[in-house]
């Protein structure tokens, strides 16, 4: 790819490369993390009881809520501010330090309020026998949520500045003390889901002592209060999307448990753990585009319609090759267990890869408006999305078990797909993409549709269908990146 945006100078901690292969490090350390949770699985399904799994992942989803309250998501303005305050030099470093200072005191003061009504919380939501404690199980979600969101600002800063070998060696320490962490608690001293809580603690731990350490000085130097005020203006109305986002996440889990049995939600879990790493995908090759992206759109005299569309088809490559991986390695469950409630999962693996790939769409949409500075946008398009979603499973999933479920995500990101569309044309025409950029995924998702339809009537035998799909997602990706460019 011609034209490298990394100004062709090399330096400290940075690599000069053109902006497709910068970003495509960036993706590939990005989802490092989320692939060896992903291949951790089996781990966890040999060391921890059912409802010990449940819980561990249970509080990995408060963990994500704490993350989002603990600094009122202001650690997430360091993605599209960090150019506007790079006019001087050392700014974007004085945006950094007050970010940090910001983050430090508001998880400080949400970590004593936590602690305060934490219980009482718990109590009220987890009724029953066996309801989790807030001390520990509570706290140690609490905890890994802070800690995540104190490294937030660092992480972007690196990434931003396409500081490639230490956003590497930051990802790269995170997984080793993860992994470790984990082998060592549940694996060596088998801690159960406690343990698996603790091990979770040792890389979002390790990632906020370096930031600290990396901008001690920074921390006792006087804030700039115009930058945190433009950090708060774009950070609060962030928030109301952040919890909308984690309450959708638990109303199908409730409704299929109310309307079927354990073992049906057990079988919906386990799919929504393979089919997800799709969204996670599309997260991690998001971050990968997102600094060459955003300077595309800040450019002086506008955007590159040849560039947006080299990496909004690099974007797409990544969460499609892995619904493809997804669909062929599918059949390998049966190598792992031979439970029935598991198994069906296979029933329901093809639809729910290609819902998560329209999701990729949405999720693209949602950053060029994050970078148009419409965070209320995001918040009201999403509330109305997951308002949708609620109405479908209500209706479906007492009709149509998992199916219904998947049917409601799939109606819920259409709408929000939708919204999205008009809002960019309406509020930000110059980062409207065209139909060109939007090709990958109209054309990709019907052609891995194809083979399970093909197969469904009986035209194809079943371990072939997967491979099918992943070749109708693999051969164009390729035959994209083997392209000579103009």
């Amino acid at each position: 790819m011609a034209g490298s945006m990394c100004g062709g100078a090399i330096m400290k901690g940075r690599v000069s490369h053109s902006p497709l292969r910068t970003s495509l490090l960036f993706t590939g350390l990005t989802f490092v993390q989320p692939a060896v949770n992903f291949l951790l699985l089996p781990l966890y399904l040999a060391y921890l009881t059912p409802s010990e799994y449940g819980l561990y992942a249970l509080m990995v989803t408060v963990s994500v809520l704490a993350h989002h309250l603990a600094a009122l998501r202001v650690q997430d303005a360091m993605g599209p501010l960090y150019f506007r305050f790079g006019r001087q030099p050392g700014e974007q470093r004085v945006f950094l330090d007050g970010l940090l200072q910001a983050t430090l005191v508001l998880n400080v003061l949400f970590l004593m309020v936590a602690l305060g009504v934490g219980p009482w919380i718990f109590a009220s939501l987890f009724s029953d026998g066996g309801a989790p404690d807030f001390f520990p199980y509570g706290v140690l979600a609490v905890l890994i949520g802070v800690l995540n969101s104190i490294s937030g600002p660092y992480l972007g800063f690196v990434k931003n500045g396409r500081q490639v070998r230490r956003f590497a060696a930051l990802h790269l320490g995170l997984v080793a003390a993860n992994v470790g962490a984990q082998l060592s608690l549940i694996v060596v001293l088998q801690r159960g889901a406690l343990g698996a809580l603790e091990a979770r603690l040792a890389g979002p731990a390790l990632l906020a002592l370096v930031a600290l350490a990396v901008s001690a000085r920074g921390l006792l130097r006087r804030p700039d209060w115009e930058h945190l005020r433009a950090a708060f203006r774009f950070s609060l109305p962030l928030l109301p999307f952040a919890a909308v986002v984690w309450v959708a996440a638990f109303a199908d889990r409730v409704w299929i448990e109310r309307s079927f049995d354990l073992t049906t939600l057990g079988t919906y879990s386990l799919l929504l753990a393979l089919v997800t790493m799709v969204t996670m995908a599309s997260h991690a090759s998001w971050n990968g585009i997102q600094p060459f992206l955003f300077e595309e759109l800040s450019a002086v005299g506008g955007p590159s319609t040849r560039r947006l569309q080299q990496l909004a088809r690099t974007y797409f490559s990544i969460p499609f090759l892995v619904g493809g991986a997804l669909a062929a390695g599918a059949p390998l469950l049966h190598a792992l267990t031979d439970e029935p409630g598991y198994l069906a999962v296979l029933t329901y693996a093809t639809a729910g890869i290609a819902v998560y790939l329209t999701e990729s769409v949405s999720i693209f949409l949602r950053g060029l408006l994050t970078h148009a500075l419409k965070p209320a946008i995001i918040s009201i398009a999403t509330t109305i999305s997951v308002a949708i979603q609620f109405g479908s499973y209500i209706i479906l999933i007492p009709h149509f078990g998992i199916n219904g479920a998947l049917a409601g995500i799939l109606a819920g990101q259409l709408i929000l797909i939708a919204i999205l569309l008009i809002s960019l044309r309406t509020k930000a025409p110059q980062a409207l993409p065209s139909l060109k950029i939007l090709a990958p995924p109209l054309i990709l998702i019907p052609l891995f549709l194809l083979p399970k339809l093909i197969g469904d009537f009986g035209w194809i035998a079943n371990p072939w269908t997967g491979i099918l799909q992943f070749s109708c997602i693999f051969l164009p990706i390729l035959g994209y990146f083997l392209k000579k460019e103009d």
